[in-house]
Parts: structure tokens; sequence; C-alpha cells
């Protein structure tokens, strides 16, 4: 099933929010903007994972299981690599 157009504008989003929390990082005070796109990051990020799991994965067999394999396959490399 294809993407809604609407993911692409989230990702420039969350690209946008992301780099405010590095900047918010690389300052030497904490940052209220970098507290609001911490927030914002995971709330958009959030949408777009449920949005995905509903799209692509509930609707067929073993779908749970396979979103949970997905999802370790994309996380768990690049925790260990770093």
């Amino acid at each position: 099933m294809a993407q809604p157009p609407l993911f692409g504008t989230l990702g420039i989003y969350r690209f946008f929010l992301a780099s405010c929390v590095m900047i918010g990082h690389l300052s030497l005070g904490v940052s209220p903007v970098a507290n609001q796109a911490v927030f914002l990051f995971y709330m958009v990020s959030g949408y777009v994972v449920s949005i995905s799991l509903d799209n692509r994965y509930l609707h067929s067999r073993n779908g749970i299981k396979r979103f949970y394999i997905n999802r370790c396959l994309r996380i768990y490399p690049l925790y260990w690599a770093v």
C-alpha cells in the first residue's frame, strides 16, 4: 500500500524538529525550544509509526509479529554499531 502524501511532509517536519534538538544539545544551556522539539518529535513519530502499523501490518496474518521484527531490524543494528 502506498504511503499518504502527508508522510513526506511529516518527514520534513521530523527532520526540522531533530535539528532543533541537536542545536539544543550543542548549546551549553537548557533550551526551552529543544525541550518542546523533543516532545513534538516523539508525538509526530508516534503518529507515523501507528499509521504505519495500521496500514501495513494489522490487516494481514502474523502482522504484529512482522511489525516487531521489522522494528527491531531497523533499530538495533544501528544501536549496536554506535
